[in-house]
């Protein structure tokens, strides 16, 4: 059993919002729900959506976020909202391995109809992910869940399957690294929520949104429970 995340609450809302966050830069942050809210009501008047999509960019860019972590005083997740197939696979996998050496979980939410097997490879449940030299991917850091998936079922059903592996994906870094739990700290601090801007085809356009979600402050505090 694993007792370390509530604030990763704020991930599936951030599902219904994540897109207002990318007006304002790849520095835009907002603490809690309520900043979030004001962000997409902010900016979604103005972003347009738009293809390719891409990324192997805002892999990069969360993975490098995510190297104030190394200590393990910190764990990040990205989550990416895509309705389309990615056009940089290669890129991706490349990325996605590298961030395996990194405090960071990444969840990708498929919407519409699109042909999402790609996404099923990248989650890399079925088999290991290599990069283009043949490297290994060292943990499992990604989970991918279709909304199409999901219709008719209970919001809670989605999010507990979206945010499932976390739990075993942040403890796996800590062991990975020899890092030992931590007490819990009294006092939870809110996440701090902070866009990623997605590469663009031109003008105000994104193909696709995304967010880091940074746990606490100094101290995921994640306790194992034999």
């Amino acid at each position: 059993m694993v007792d370390f995340l509530p604030v990763f609450v704020s991930v599936l809302f951030s599902l219904l919002v994540v897109v207002g966050l990318v007006q304002g830069g790849p520095n835009a942050c907002a603490n809690g729900i309520e900043g979030i809210m004001y962000a997409y009501n902010q900016a979604v008047q103005s972003v347009q959506l738009s293809g390719p999509t891409i990324f192997s960019q805002v892999l990069q860019t969360a993975t490098g976020l995510s190297s104030s972590g190394l200590d393990g005083s910190q764990y990040f997740t990205l989550l990416i909202i895509t309705d389309g197939v990615i056009t940089d696979m290669e890129n991706t996998k490349n990325a996605i391995v590298a961030a395996c050496d990194y405090p960071l979980s990444i969840l990708i939410v498929g919407v519409g109809p699109a042909d999402f097997s790609r996404m099923e490879e990248l989650d890399g449940d079925d088999e290991v992910l290599r990069d283009s030299n043949g490297r290994k991917a060292s943990r499992d850091i990604v989970q991918f869940v279709a909304m199409r998936d999901f219709k008719g079922k209970s919001a809670q059903a989605f999010s507990s399957e979206l945010l499932a592996e976390i739990p075993a994906q942040l403890c796996g870094f800590m062991r990975s690294k020899g890092i030992q739990p931590r007490p819990r700290a009294p006092v939870q601090q809110p996440a701090t929520v902070q866009a990623v801007a997605m590469p663009v085809g031109g003008g105000n356009a994104i193909p696709a949104a995304a967010v880091v979600v940074q746990t606490g402050v100094n101290n995921p505090s994640y306790v194992t429970n034999k």
